[in-house]
């Protein structure tokens, strides 16, 4: 039996037993240590919780349109319903859709809000105006004021829930707690409404936009209160220029294949405007020591990326791996003398992660995108200890396990850095 896989065996339960002793901080959100169930235990913001979700719709402002006429905004919004959730302040996500700043509606975000919420989040999924389909291609200017106009609108939707916290609070939302979000055209609203300040460097065209149409926070509604987020996520997104991501900035969990041909997913340009996707944007935050999650998709293009289903098992992954990247920002741990034990939350913030586990069809490992220069190497086992598959990285964060390759059943994961540069990791993983 293969010296390697015993001994990490070993090191991989003293090292879970450490985990399960270590002490940690208090929460700062309502809910981090709550679980649900015995086997497994269920850990609320990562795992599926609830079965049963409300959903209701609500106008949350009104804005000039490009035709100039007032359009009425409007979103739908999830809860958890059932089993009874007794979290009185639970974070919130807010979502806008796709559809190249023309087309689209909140409907089409209703699966992935559901999925934020059965574990525990409340998820709101928007409309914003879009531009009037006239058959020919925007222009960059009409596609600058576009995603302006998604931004304020997105904007005014945060606001809107931070109103309603400060009333009655209709939707049990912890207003520190918001993250938003959304797939391409909605994302790079999303990344506008998390990183473009006042103090950035902007083309003088985009300030010309701006200084017309209400400046960086618009008039959608709402005015008074903050728009600002806790995390963003980032479906196919892009910004104009990485800089805009500041020192310590907000952390940026990203989704992006990397043969996508409308939203570049290093920098290119989109209609004439210049876009530097995910990629580009991961690099630039790591640098600026803002934290950030990237999971590129190899040869996914844009919008096969969310229809094949050849797909279907990375992305859910990505939506599970996200959930857990929110909950280790919000809910922060490693302080001395707490009296709570979470195994679960240690294992979201570990630089290595291995998802979604169990798997039908496609495994991911992952490295945090300031590992993905340090070379590694990863070993697939099977029960016996002997060893099935070795893949070596390229200098990328992620490495990708099919389960057509090994079959169902039980195997071990294997993670060694060469030179020793962090410790070997072993993980139990299940294609089912």
């Amino acid at each position: 039996m293969n010296k390697y896989f015993l001994q990490t065996c070993l090191l991989s339960i003293v090292a879970s037993v450490g985990v399960l002793n270590a002490q940690t901080t208090f929460p700062v959100l309502e809910g981090c240590n709550k679980t649900y169930g015995s086997t497994p235990v269920k850990h609320r913001y990562v795992a599926d919780i609830f079965t049963n979700i409300k959903m209701s719709t609500v106008e949350y402002g009104a804005a000039i349109g490009f035709t100039g006429q007032v359009q009425k905004l409007s979103l739908n919004v999830y809860e958890p319903s059932e089993p009874k959730d007794d979290v009185a302040k639970r974070p919130l996500i807010v979502l806008a859709h796709g559809g190249s700043f023309i087309r689209g509606n909140k409907e089409e975000l209703d699966e992935l809000c559901i999925a934020y919420t059965r574990k525990g989040y409340v998820c709101a999924s928007i409309d914003y105006r879009l531009l009037p389909f006239t058959g020919a291609a925007p222009t960059p200017q009409q596609l600058t004021a576009a995603a302006i106009f998604a931004m304020h609108d997105l904007k005014a939707a945060i606001r809107f829930f931070r109103k309603s916290a400060a009333g009655t609070n209709p939707y049990k939302i912890n207003p520190d707690f918001i993250v938003t979000g959304g797939i391409s055209a909605g994302s790079i609203a999303a990344l506008l409404t998390t990183y473009l300040d006042a103090g950035d460097r902007m083309p003088v065209e985009l300030q010309a936009i701006l200084a017309q149409v209400g400046g960086l926070d618009g008039n959608s509604g709402n005015a008074g209160y903050a728009s600002k987020v806790k995390a963003v996520i980032n479906f196919s997104g892009s910004l104009p220029t990485p800089e805009w991501i500041g020192i310590h900035d907000v952390p940026l969990a990203s989704f992006h294949g990397t043969k996508d041909e409308v939203v570049p997913y290093e920098c290119g340009a989109i209609g004439g405007v210049p876009s530097c996707g995910s990629r580009a944007l991961s690099r630039w935050a790591t640098r600026q020591g803002t934290r950030n999650w990237l999971v590129p998709v190899k040869g996914g293009n844009h919008e096969e990326l969310y229809l094949l289903p050849k797909y279907r098992g990375i992305l859910e992954g990505f939506v599970e791996g996200s959930a857990r990247f929110i909950k280790s920002v919000m809910c922060p741990y490693g302080a001395p003398n707490a009296p709570d034990k979470n195994a679960s939350l240690a294992e979201a913030m570990e630089p290595i992660r291995v998802y979604p586990n169990p798997a039908t069809d496609q495994m991911m490992v992952e490295m945090d995108a300031n590992l993905s220069d340090t070379p590694y190497s990863v070993h697939v086992f099977d029960v016996m200890g002997k060893q099935l598959r070795t893949f070596r990285n390229d200098n990328d964060a992620q490495i990708v396990l099919n389960r057509n390759d090994f079959g169902a059943g039980m195997f071990f994961v294997q993670v060694r850095f060469d030179n020793d540069a962090l410790p070997m990791k072993t993980q139990k993983v299940i294609f089912e």
